[in-house]
């Protein structure tokens, strides 16, 4: 099954970073004035940071693996696999 996330930017506010509560807002900036919360972390606030970056580390993923494919065209797949097993899993396609 292929999991949809809900679409970046998403964020973490930085205004709490320095508060000793354990939990860690993620939320998605849907439209200019709009934002839902996208998870509750029970975390550092550096968990919470690289989960609000999934979105964007998950799209610069995806084009350096097709500017990898486009300039090594006859490269086989185990040359580009923790990146394609990186993708895959988090689109839900993968090892969870």
């Amino acid at each position: 099954m292929k999991a949809k996330h809900t679409p970046g930017p998403w964020f973490t506010p930085s205004e709490y970073r320095n508060c000793a509560d354990p939990w860690w807002s993620v939320d998605a900036q849907c439209t200019p004035k709009t934002k839902i919360g996208i998870a509750l972390v029970s975390a550092s606030y550096a968990d919470a940071c690289l989960i609000a970056a999934a979105p964007d580390l998950l799209a610069a993923c995806e084009k350096a693996l097709a500017h990898l494919q486009a300039l090594h065209p006859l490269t086989g797949d185990e040359d580009f696999g923790d990146i394609k097993q990186a993708i895959a899993k988090a689109k839900g396609e993968g090892n969870v």
